[in-house]
């Protein structure tokens, strides 16, 4: 029973640790506050993080750094390409990227319809 009640303790102090990565994650949002926000909570929890101000920025920091970013944080709502376009050209640039999409607006992810390949990829159609 000791043995138990300290195995879960162990379990206990091992979920309260923030545990971050090393990863590269491209972030596109066209509110500026938002992206300082998400570059230093994912900074903190020990990421690297590109920032893009709009879809056309983003795809043209994925053309040229594709092969280091492991993820996108996507913004649907953006001015000039939004994200619906950006999604499309980065998945013609690489079909495997891995992207987050994230929106202010519920409506706008209610209107997609989100596909999920195995392994996990979260996409829109």
């Amino acid at each position: 029973m000791d043995a138990v009640k300290a195995e879960n303790e162990e379990r206990s102090e091992d979920d309260n640790e923030t545990r971050g990565g090393n990863e590269n994650i491209l972030i596109v949002d066209d509110e500026e506050s938002l992206l300082e926000i998400l570059e230093t909570i994912l900074k903190k929890a020990g990421y690297t993080t590109i920032l893009a101000g709009n879809g056309e920025e983003a795809v043209e920091i994925y053309k040229k750094e594709c092969n280091r970013i492991d993820l996108v944080i996507l913004d649907l709502s953006m001015p000039e390409m939004g994200g619906d376009k950006c999604h499309e050209k980065l998945k013609e640039i690489n079909p495997g990227v891995k992207i987050i999409i994230s929106s202010g607006y519920s409506h706008e992810i209610q209107h997609k319809k989100i596909y999920i390949d195995k392994p996990a990829d979260g996409s829109m159609k």
